[in-house]
């Protein structure tokens, strides 16, 4: 039996074994002498020790989300349903004013409010400030 050699594996210390048809060579990889960054263990236990509080606050979040999905989705549809029938409101109010005055159906009509119009820079008259 000529070249036969058996190696088994050691799951307890994560190496192999060569147990009988061959020598096993001893050699420790160097990370430095090879262009790697060398690994310090100092380092590392230090930080897996410490728990991050961040994965902690979003299962929170997200158990406090997905505790009832069915609610939440009725919640958002329910809202939709509102923003919709007020954009449809003034959509509606919007058609009235251009076909009472003639303009045109592709014309964007601004919000007619105090805010709006102080952030535009006049007064309630149209009148710069």
């Amino acid at each position: 039996m000529a070249g036969l050699f058996e190696i088994q594996t050691d799951p307890k210390n994560t190496r192999y074994v060569v147990v009988s048809g061959a020598r096993q060579k001893d050699e420790d990889w160097d990370p430095e002498e090879n262009g790697r960054f060398a690994i310090h263990g100092a380092d590392t236990e230090g930080k897996a020790g410490l728990a991050d509080p961040r994965p902690e606050a979003l299962q929170g979040v997200s158990d406090h989300y997905g505790n009832d999905p069915y609610a939440l989705s009725s919640l958002v549809r329910k809202r939709f349903r509102v923003e919709k029938k007020i954009e449809a409101q003034k959509r509606a109010e919007d058609d009235t004013l251009k076909g009472k005055y003639g303009l045109p159906e592709d014309l964007k009509l601004i919000e007619n409010d105090a805010e709006a119009s102080t952030r535009r820079g006049m007064n309630g008259r149209g009148l710069e400030q």
